[in-house]
């Protein structure tokens, strides 16, 4: 079952080598902070046992009518629903070492690659209070000199060694394509489950 109540198991198809996969669904949650902290996050009344039921069909592969199953809320989310926050998935940081930045900030020096598209946090402070939400439309250098070009502006100063973190995205039900892309196999605690992961995630 999916978000818009449409199956997202059964389909029909004539190619029986194709296995069908069942994902398990993540809980909706909001954040305060660009889910960087669990503290900041609260979940939709919404998911609750029900959710929980739905997922527990999907990982018994729905009466047979899958092929097999992915967990990613085991891995996504902790036990209490709410996203793994931004501070476990650290970026890299501002790597300014006299490099200028742009007046509106738009353009950021960092120490790591961005990735287009992706949702960063930095820690202006580096004390968990104080975030700028930065999105990565443009990137520029090598090694560990990159521009971060962000499609907001701010006059806020950005220090040097100003952490800069992955977040889920806006609606808090997806992992960043940093995320996907870099770190999500290796948060999988599962060996079976890594395994699955390994073999289809070209398919989802």
């Amino acid at each position: 079952m999916g978000r818009d109540g449409a199956s997202t198991l059964g389909c029909a198809t004539d190619i029986r080598a194709i296995p069908i996969i069942g994902v398990t669904i993540p809980a909706t949650t909001t954040s305060l902070n660009g889910w960087h902290t669990s503290a900041g996050q609260s979940i939709a009344t919404l998911w609750g046992a029900t959710l929980d039921a739905v997922n527990a069909d999907i990982m018994s592969n729905s009466g047979g009518t899958a092929d097999g199953a992915l967990d990613p809320t085991a891995y996504r989310m902790a036990s209490d629903k709410k996203f793994r926050p931004g501070v476990e998935r650290l970026a890299g940081t501002v790597n300014r070492s006299g490099r200028g930045c742009t007046t509106p900030l738009t353009v950021i020096p960092v120490d790591f690659e961005p990735v287009l598209g992706e949702l960063y946090n930095i820690d202006l402070g580096n004390n968990g209070t104080t975030f700028s939400s930065t999105t990565c439309v443009g990137k520029s250098g090598n090694g560990n000199a990159w521009f971060l070009t962000r499609s907001e502006t701010s006059a806020t100063n950005v220090p040097a060694g100003s952490k800069v973190y992955g977040r889920p995205s806006p609606d808090g039900t997806h992992l960043g394509k940093g995320a996907n892309d870099q770190a999500l196999a290796a948060l999988v605690p599962q060996a079976a489950e890594k395994a699955k992961f390994a073999v289809y995630a070209g398919m989802i």
